[in-house]
């Protein structure tokens, strides 16, 4: 039997709004099998590059292991909350993204993780923003848990 993967999410936006990225790490076991980013420009809020972490990350899930189990975490608590319906979205701007993403994650389980325990995907949004690119990376590296609770840099 093989491992479920785990994919953890985040967003960055300096001066919120401002320049703003989502990025994301996947696992499967103690592998981190890809990584991704997206820019999203120079004047969006935090929980736009959150939601467009999210679906940035769950596009690339769903096209390369469609038929696989996935966990997601993430440490915006709004996020993960609208996201299992446990709250409303209310701003216009993000019913969109929450639409989109909650027909990408059926069957996918949502966690609220602490920031501490984010900082693999902090680290590729924050990547995002500062290179004003998007992209991705398939790898084959050793993950821990102590490795997403530290700074990769």
């Amino acid at each position: 039997m093989t491992d479920s993967l785990v994919l953890w999410f985040d967003g960055a936006s300096k001066r919120n709004p401002g320049p703003a990225g989502g990025g994301w790490a996947l696992a499967r076991g103690a592998t981190m099998i890809a990584a991704g980013w997206c820019y999203l420009g120079a004047n969006e809020t935090n929980n736009t590059a959150e939601w467009h972490g999210l679906l940035h990350s769950l596009r690339y899930v769903k096209e390369k292991f469609p038929t696989e189990k996935l966990h997601v975490r993430g440490d915006s608590m709004l996020v993960v909350k609208q996201i299992r319906g446990e709250w409303k979205v209310k701003a216009d701007h993000l019913k969109g993204a929450h639409r989109d993403a909650t027909r990408l994650s059926r069957g996918v389980t949502f966690s609220h993780v602490r920031r501490e325990f984010n900082s693999v995907a902090d680290f590729f949004s924050n990547h995002a923003v500062r290179t004003r690119a998007t992209s991705h990376i398939e790898t084959s590296v050793p993950f821990t848990l102590r490795d997403a609770t530290r700074s990769v840099v």
